[in-house]
This record gives structure tokens, C-alpha cells and sequence, in this order.
């Protein structure tokens, strides 16, 4: 009888709280992922990497771009 109550009465508050309860951030920052075919050396990488960022830094809304190389 009481856990009964005690469920309905959790579910009812539950559905009056907000939906979320991490809320959404946001912070007007995107992640990339560039794939790149197993074997590409390490220039080719960097070159490849170069021009990507300058791809995206003709973007006006782009304020700072940051790049990280490798598998780990």
C-alpha cells in the first residue's frame, strides 16, 4: 500500500521537474574528425592538418582552432 503511493507520488514529481538533468551547454564549440588512410607519414599529416585548419579559419565565426595529431 505505502510503496504504491510512495511510486505514484515519485513519478508525479518527476514528471513536474525538468526534462533534463544535466542541462545542454552551449558553448559555440564543434569537434572535427579528419579520418586519414592507415600508413599517411607524419608530413603528409601535418600538411593534410594545415590545410583543413585553414579551410575552417575562413569561417568569420571561427575565433581559435586546435589540432591534435596521432592515435593516442
Amino acid at each position: 500500500g505505502a510503496a504504491v503511493v510512495l511510486v505514484v507520488l515519485s513519478l508525479f514529481i518527476a514528471s513536474r521537474m525538468g526534462g533534463e538533468f544535466i542541462p545542454s551547454l552551449d558553448e559555440g564549440d564543434i569537434a572535427m574528425h579528419a579520418m586519414r588512410i592507415p600508413g599517411t607519414s607524419l608530413t603528409q599529416a601535418i600538411a593534410m592538418q594545415d590545410l583543413v585548419e585553414q579551410r575552417v579559419k575562413q569561417f568569420p565565426e571561427v575565433k581559435a582552432v586546435f589540432a591534435k595529431l596521432g592515435t593516442a
